[in-house]
C-alpha cells in the first residue's frame, strides 16, 4: 500500500518540478500532511471561529477528491480512526448541509476502498446510534445512520457479528456496555435489511423469563412497529406476531407495555396493513384477569376511534361497550364515560343533526345502567347532560338528537330513561321545597324547619350514590350564609333555566 502511495506522490510530484529526496521521506511527508490534515476537523465544531470557513473547504477538498483514500495505502490506520471519532464528536445540527454531507463521503470512501472493516471502526459508528445516547448529536446519529445505510453491503456482515456478541455480552468488545437496543432501531429505521440475521435472538428476548430484558425487547419492538409511514416488511412478520402475543403475557407490567405500544401505533397509522390483526389481538384482552388491562384496552380503542372514527369497526365499539357491565366499578364507570366520548365524536363528525347516527346505540347502552346496582342515577344523568354532546349544539341541535336516539330505544331502555327522569324531577321538586320552606319559614319555629329540612335531605340523598354522605352535604350546605349560593340553586332548579345557562351556574 505504501509504495503504491509513494508512486502516487512522485508522479504528482514530477507534475509540480517537485523531486523527492527519498521514498520514506516522501511518505513521512505524506503522512504527515494527513496528520495535520485530521487535527483540523477538530475545530469544525466552532461554527462561529475565524478560521471555519477554511476548514470546511480542507474538508469538501478531502471530499471532492476522494484523497483520503491515501490513508488507506499509507496503512494510517490511525488517521482513519480519529476521522471517525472526530466527525462524530463534532457534527452538529446547525451544520450547513454541504458540512455533514461531505463527512459522510469521506467515510463512506474509507469504508468502501478498506480491504476489512475494522470493529473499532464499527464501534465508532453503532455507539453513535442510539435515541437515548444523549452524548450524541443528533447529527452525529443522522451521520452514522446515513454511512451504514449507503454502506450496507460492506459493513453487514460484520455489523451482525458485533450485534449477535454484544447481545451474549461479550465483554472483551471495547463498547460492550452500549446500548444495542437502541442501535437495533436505529438500524431498522435506515437499514432493516441488516438485522434479518439478528431477529431470532431478538424474538428469544420477547419469550425469555428475565423481566427486564423481555421488556426491552418489547419496547424495541413496539417502537419499531409505531415508525410513521412504514408497514411491518415480511422478514419482521414472525417477530411482530411474537410481539402481539406479549398481549397476553403472564406478567401484567408486560402486557400494559404491549397495549401503550400498539395504542402508539395504531394513533400514528390507524389505517395500517397490521390495524385489524392488532385489534383482534386487543379484544381478546378485553376479558383479562386484571382489570387495569381491561380499562387500558378500552382506553387505547376508544382513543384511537375518537382520533379516527372509521378506524375502528362498529363491532369492536361494541365488543368494548359490553365492559359497561364489567365486575369491576372502576371498569364499568370508565367505559361508560370513554363510550359518551365515542358518541360525541360521531356528533361532531356528523353535523347534519337530520340523519341517522349509527352510533345511536350508544346512549340505550348507558341509559341501562340504571338498573345496575353500582350506579346511581346521578352518575348517569350526569353523562347523559355533560358528556354526551358537543358544547356547541344548541338545545335545539340536542333535542333532535335524542328524537333519533329515543326512536331506537327498547323497552326496556325506555322504562329506564322514565325512571331516571321521574328521579330527576323528584329531586328537583324537594330542591325547591326546601328552598321555599327555608325563604318563607326564616321567623318562624326553629324546631319545626329543621325537621322538614331533614326530611328534604332524606328524600332527596336517596338519588345518590352514597345517601348517607349527601344527607351530611345537604346539612353543610343548610348552615351556608353566602345569599348568592341561594340565588344559583334556586336558578339551577328553575325550570326556566337553559342547559347552557345550568352549566354556567354549576
Amino acid at each position: 500500500m505504501a509504495e503504491k502511495a509513494y508512486l502516487q506522490l512522485k508522479e504528482l510530484g514530477s507534475k509540480l518540478d517537485i523531486v523527492p529526496s527519498s521514498k520514506d521521506s516522501l511518505i513521512k511527508l505524506l503522512k504527515d500532511t494527513f496528520r495535520l490534515t485530521v487535527s483540523t476537523f477538530s475545530g469544525l465544531s466552532d461554527t462561529n471561529g475565524p478560521s471555519f470557513g477554511r476548514r470546511v473547504v480542507i474538508l469538501e477538498t478531502l471530499a471532492k477528491y476522494r484523497s483520503c483514500v491515501v490513508m488507506l495505502d499509507l496503512e494510517c490506520d490511525d488517521l482513519v480512526n480519529e476521522i471517525f471519532n472526530t466527525f462524530v464528536a463534532v457534527a452538529r445540527d446547525d451544520h450547513p448541509e454541504s458540512v455533514l454531507s461531505s463527512m459522510q463521503t469521506i467515510m463512506v470512501v474509507l469504508l468502501e476502498e478498506s480491504e476489512e472493516v475494522h470493529e473499532h471502526l464499527l464501534s465508532i459508528l453503532l455507539s453513535t446510534l442510539g435515541r437515548g445516547n444523549k452524548g450524541v448529536t443528533m447529527a452525529a446519529r443522522r451521520l452514522a445512520m446515513n454511512v451504514i445505510q449507503q454502506c450496507v453491503g460492506k459493513l453487514e456482515p460484520s455489523i451482525k457479528q458485533l450485534l449477535l456478541s454484544l447481545m451474549a455480552g461479550d465483554s472483551k468488545l471495547v463498547n460492550n456496555q452500549i446500548d444495542y437496543h437502541g442501535i437495533i432501531y436505529d438500524l431498522y429505521c435506515c437499514a432493516p435489511q441488516i438485522l434479518f440475521g439478528v431477529l431470532p435472538y431478538v424474538t428469544g428476548e420477547l419469550l425469555t423469563d428475565q423481566l427486564e430484558t423481555r421488556l426491552k425487547a418489547m419496547n424495541l419492538v413496539g417502537d419499531m412497529i409505531s415508525i410513521p409511514g412504514t408497514s411491518i416488511p415480511e422478514a419482521f412478520q414472525p417477530i411482530f406476531s411474537e410481539f402481539l402475543k406479549r398481549l397476553a403475557d403472564r406478567v401484567v407490567d408486560v402486557r400494559m407495555s404491549a397495549i401503550e405500544h400498539v395504542k402508539n401505533c395504531l394513533l400514528l397509522n390507524p389505517f395500517r396493513a397490521e390495524a385489524s390483526q392488532i385489534l383482534s389481538a386487543l379484544c381478546e384482552r378485553l376479558l383479562d384477569f386484571d382489570e387495569n388491562v381491561r380499562k387500558h384496552v378500552v382506553a387505547v380503542i376508544c382513543d384511537v376511534a375518537c382520533h379516527s372514527l372509521n378506524a375502528i369497526p362498529l363491532e369492536t365499539v361494541k365488543l368494548v361497550a359490553e365492559r359497561i357491565r364489567d365486575k369491576s366499578l372502576l371498569v364499568k364507570k370508565y367505559t361508560m364515560e370513554r363510550l359518551a366520548e365515542v358518541y360525541r365524536v360521531s356528533c361532531e363528525k356528523s353535523r347534519d343533526t337530520a340523519s341517522l347516527n349509527e352510533y345511536d346505540w350508544i346512549p340505550g347502552k348507558i341509559v341501562r345502567c340504571f338498573y345496575d346496582k353500582d350506579f346511581r342515577s346521578d352518575i348517569i344523568e350526569s353523562v347523559l347532560c355533560g358528556s354526551l354532546f358537543p358544547v356547541e349544539f344548541s338545545i335545539s341541535d340536542v333535542v333532535k338528537h335524542w328524537v333519533g336516539i329515543f326512536s331506537g330505544f327498547d323497552k326496556v331502555e325506555v322504562k329506564a330513561l322514565e325512571k331516571i327522569l321521574e328521579q330527576k324531577q323528584r329531586l328537583q321538586q324537594e330542591m325547591q321545597k326546601y328552598l321555599s320552606l327555608r325563604q318563607t319559614h326564616q321567623d318562624k319555629d326553629v324546631l319545626e324547619v329543621q325537621k322538614k329540612n331533614l326530611f328534604c335531605f332524606r328524600v332527596m340523598s336517596h338519588s345518590f350514590a352514597d345517601p348517607i354522605k349527601a344527607e351530611e352535604s345537604f346539612q353543610i350546605l343548610d348552615q351556608l350564609k353566602d345569599a348568592n349560593i341561594w340565588k344559583i340553586l334556586a336558578n339551577l332548579v328553575d325550570p326556566n333555566t337553559s342547559l347552557h345557562q345550568a352549566h354556567a351556574y354549576r
